[in-house]
C-alpha cells in the first residue's frame, strides 16, 4: 500500500506527464489508486467533463482510463529497466478493442493486472532490439463492485528499444 506522500507524488507525476505529453488526459482528472509492478488501478470520476447525455461515462472517457491503466504499468517497467540497463524503450498502442457491457454511472476504476507479462515484453524488447507486441487486458468497474465489469478492453502494446 502506498503512503499518502507517495500517493500525492505519483498523481502529481501523472498530471505533469499528462500536461506535457497528453494534455487531454488532465481534463478528466484521473487518479492513480495503485501502481505496483503487478497491477495498476486508475479512477476517473463521473462529472460534467466525463459523462454523456445519458448521465453515464462517455466512451472517450472510458478509453482514456484503459489507456492510462495499461500505459502507466508499462511506463513503470520501462523506467525500472532503464535504471538497470541504461536503455530506453518506446511505447505505442498498436490496436484497441473495447466491449462496453453496461453503463458506467459513477466513479469508474480501471484495472490492469498484467504487470509480469508487460515486464517480460519490455525485457524482450531490450534484449533483442526488435519490436515486442503484447495484448493486455484492462477491466473497468463502477464503484467498488469488482464482480461486475462495466467494460473490458484489449490493448496491444508495441515496445521497441530506442
Amino acid at each position: 500500500m502506498q503512503s499518502v506522500y507517495e500517493d500525492i507524488h505519483l498523481n502529481m507525476g501523472v498530471y505533469l506527464g499528462a500536461f506535457i505529453k497528453i494534455p487531454m488526459t488532465i481534463w478528466l482528472t484521473p487518479r492513480v489508486m495503485e501502481l505496483t509492478e503487478y497491477k495498476c488501478r486508475v479512477a476517473i470520476p463521473l462529472s460534467v467533463r466525463s459523462k454523456n447525455h445519458l448521465a453515464s461515462m462517455y466512451l472517450g472517457s472510458l478509453c482514456v482510463g484503459a489507456d492510462l491503466a495499461c500505459g502507466l504499468l508499462a511506463l513503470k517497467h520501462i523506467r525500472d529497466s532503464k535504471k538497470e540497463t541504461g536503455h530506453d524503450v518506446s511505447l505505442v498502442f498498436k490496436d484497441f478493442q473495447a466491449d462496453f457491457l453496461k453503463r458506467a454511472q459513477g466513479r469508474t476504476f480501471f484495472t490492469c493486472s498484467e504487470g509480469e507479462a508487460i515486464r517480460a515484453c519490455v525485457q524482450r524488447a531490450l534484449i533483442t532490439g526488435e519490436r515486442c507486441e503484447r495484448s493486455v487486458c484492462v477491466n473497468a468497474y463502477t464503484g467498488e463492485d469488482i464482480q461486475t465489469p462495466v467494460a473490458s478492453f484489449q490493448l496491444t502494446l508495441s515496445l521497441k528499444r530506442k
